[in-house]
């Protein structure tokens, strides 16, 4: 009797300091925003699936389907952290993701075979991270952490151009082609480059330059123009509102004059910078072959994606299609957000998630970067906006989602100020 009575009150005191652990606000803000830091870290080691698949033996698949499923496991470690105080969105988002998803699989069923793969891709990153990021109060240790992790994958990078220069690893970029490339992989690179970018302005270390230099130098070896114009888009907009808050009204024009003589000369630019390096492994790149085109505008087949859906669309508009409606007819996803969606769910469903997103991307613009929210606002709209223009689909692009819990977070507090005032 009195064994069973200690029992009990040695299980309810850990109950009861496991429920202290779960509501004090630093241990489940870090906790979430580890999450949050972790999911960045899998997605560049997706990204950089091949030279892991040689050092370990095991298959590209095996070893990207091994990554999601940690995702999603690590996601149910946290969930205690998000139960304790379950937002009111998070619920409503959680419900529609799972009725889209659901009634795509029972009404679009000759979609299954197409959808089963978005929806684990979706569930594993978008939606864990989105409901992750937007459980959060204090988005301080998000930035804090993330940074870190930059810092790491920069090394990480350094380490893994070496390597391949070397010949110790043939690639670590997952490619079907002759030439060394991964868009994935230099969009994955996009969002330690810009929190390092801020984080210079913040801390005026040098060492964050040469990072900086680090992870441009390796887009350039086996990306595109689409991570670097991103980069661009973001150090720019960076940049003017900094000195326009600092009324330093002359720099300002001076950085635009310098992005306008860049744009008309961005192809001499390069092509003397990779004469630089001609006789290296650099002039394999990608990004050399691409500019080296006699197109001032190179699409890499995406126009030809683009008049099949538009014409579809312009034939059917308020057909709801269902996800990755697009894949049977032109054998991937559309490669521009405003299409996948117009396509996928008519004119009218579609078009009202493209106004919604229109939107958040004008809040998001006239932020003023005050805080760590913002910042972070900011820094994951121009990291999967520019790339979801040209480039993947929002069911598989974790940082679309990201963005949407975090500028939804900003208009909820900005919301509750304003009636508090």
């Amino acid at each position: 009797m009195i064994r069973s009575v200690l029992y009990s009150e040695v299980i309810t005191i850990h109950k009861n300091n496991l429920k202290i652990r779960l509501d004090d606000d630093n241990t489940r803000n870090k906790a979430l925003a580890f999450f949050v830091a972790v999911v960045l870290w899998f997605n560049f080691l997706t990204n950089i699936s091949t030279g892991i698949s040689e050092l370990t033996g095991l298959s590209v698949r095996s070893v990207t389907l091994t990554i999601r499923w940690i995702s999603l496991i690590t996601f149910f470690f946290i969930l205690p952290f998000v139960f304790t105080r379950l937002k009111t969105r998070v619920v409503i988002f959680t419900a529609i993701c799972a009725f889209v998803f659901l009634f795509n699989y029972l009404v679009f069923t000759d979609l299954n075979e197409y959808l089963s793969k978005e929806a684990f891709l979706f569930f594993s990153l978008g939606f864990t991270t989105f409901v992750a990021l937007f459980s959060i109060d204090d988005y301080k240790y998000v930035l804090r952490f993330l940074t870190v992790s930059s810092h790491i994958i920069t090394a990480v990078v350094l380490l893994l151009v070496l390597l391949v220069n070397l010949g110790r690893i043939s690639t670590f970029i997952a490619t079907d082609e002759s030439v060394p490339y991964s868009m994935g992989f230099g969009y994955a690179c996009l969002i330690p480059s810009m929190l390092l970018f801020y984080d210079f302005f913040k801390t005026k270390r040098v060492i964050n330059i040469i990072e900086i230099g680090v992870l441009l130098f390796a887009i350039i070896i086996y990306a595109s123009r689409g991570p670097l114009m991103g980069f661009a888009l973001f150090a720019v907009f960076y940049l003017v509102r900094y000195f326009l808050n600092k009324r330093q009204y002359i720099r300002c024009i001076l950085i635009v004059l310098s992005i306008i003589l860049f744009v008309l000369f961005y192809k001499t630019v390069f092509i003397w910078f990779f004469g630089l390096f001609e006789d290296s492994f650099i002039s394999t790149s990608h990004l050399k072959h691409t500019l080296e085109s006699d197109d001032f505008v190179y699409l890499s087949s995406r126009n030809s994606i683009y008049d099949i859906l538009i014409q579809e669309v312009f034939e059917h508009p308020f057909y709801v299609r269902g996800i990755n409606a697009e894949w049977p007819v032109v054998g991937v996803y559309a490669h521009n957000i405003v299409l996948e969606l117009i396509y996928q769910f008519g004119i009218i469903l579609g078009g009202a998630f493209v106004c919604l997103i229109l939107y958040r991307v004008v809040r998001t613009v006239i932020l003023k970067g005050e805080n760590d929210l913002e910042i972070l606002c900011i820094v994951l709209m121009f990291a999967s906006i520019p790339q979801l223009m040209v480039s993947s689909s929002l069911w598989r692009n974790y940082v679309f989602w990201a963005w949407m819990a975090a500028i939804a977070k900003y208009l909820q507090e900005y919301r509750l100020q304003k009636n508090h005032a």
